[in-house]
């Protein structure tokens, strides 16, 4: 079994994501549950929600019922306003929207953006922020 929250001994973060995502059977649970059969995960990183949709031969959702909604809608607000503020709480992320730069290797999470950026402004962004705002002249 694979989690990027407890990385082995002799194991980096990256190793456990990579892992996890080619294992015949992937297991996660959801921010939201509709009673209409809709699932919602807003995720961080990507990896549960393209684990849940490719390329694992069993994919096996944990759901508490307290994720359960009797709508699409109402699972959505759950999902924005009770999961997402959580997890972002647990990842010290103070305003939303929020983009992060994640570096699972050193354990790292800087911001890259608050708000609403275009993509053009997003990839300059993300530039300086890899590379620690270094001149590039």
């Amino acid at each position: 079994m694979y989690s990027h929250w407890n990385v082995p001994d002799g194991m980096n973060a990256e190793e456990v994501l990579r892992n996890a995502s080619t294992c015949e059977n992937y297991l996660l649970s959801a921010n939201g549950l509709a009673e209409t059969g809709e699932i919602i995960n807003i995720d961080g990183t990507g990896n549960r929600v393209s684990s849940s949709l490719y390329g694992h031969k069993k994919v096996w959702f944990v759901v508490g019922r307290n994720k359960l909604a009797p709508t699409y809608d109402e699972a959505l607000w759950r999902a924005r306003n009770i999961a997402a503020p959580k997890n972002a709480q647990r990842l010290g992320v103070k305003y939303f929207p929020a983009m992060m730069l994640v570096d699972p290797k050193q354990g790292s999470v800087r911001p890259l953006s608050y708000g609403f950026i275009s993509q053009d402004d997003l990839a300059k962004q993300f530039l300086n922020v890899s590379e620690d705002f270094k001149p590039n002249f």
